[in-house]
């Protein structure tokens, strides 16, 4: 099927936009693929921590300070992100 002319010819896009496009679209999906991965990994952790925290109970033994502990160790390696208040 043939294109209707219009009297003017349609606008290259340049090099540079198409490469810029790529990248874009790239880094797009890098970030939602790390921000899946870090959601699945804050869950995980969650989970360890209600499974260490009630060992089997209906509730939590809070005196023990396993969160608290957990946290200074954890800050240690990788930074403030893990204080007790975010885990």
């Amino acid at each position: 099927m043939k294109e209707k002319a219009t009297g003017t010819a349609p606008k290259k896009i340049s090099l540079y936009d198409r490469v810029r496009k790529i990248l874009e679209s790239a880094r797009s999906s890098a970030t939602r693929s790390v921000n899946t991965v870090h959601v699945v990994a804050n869950w995980l952790v969650g989970r360890e921590i209600v499974e260490e925290e009630q060992q089997g109970s209906r509730r939590a033994d809070y005196g023990k300070k396993i969160v608290e502990d957990l946290s200074l160790r954890l800050q240690g390696e990788f930074g403030k992100g893990y204080s007790a208040l975010n885990l």
